[in-house]
């Protein structure tokens, strides 16, 4: 299994709601709203990197209310 934090920006005033979908996600571990650049933080663990490209292009790229991603896969 592989680690990755997923750094979301959402439209202004959506975090919560994006925060509150992605949270029912199985792959999600844990989930931050935060200041700054960027609105949401995620940990996920998924069984491969193609797993995890899946995942962020179908499941968090297809919200209409994140604007951007950055995903960050954990070294060790």
């Amino acid at each position: 299994m592989m680690q990755a934090f997923v750094l979301i920006k959402a439209q202004s005033g959506a975090e919560n709601a994006v925060i509150r979908n992605l949270h029912k996600l199985d792959e999600v571990v844990d989930d931050y709203i935060l200041f700054g650049e960027w609105d949401i933080l995620l940990k996920v663990e998924l069984p491969s990197p193609e797993a995890l490209a899946t995942f962020v292009m179908e499941k968090i790229r297809t919200i209409k209310e994140v604007s951007l991603t950055s995903t960050l896969i954990v070294a060790k």
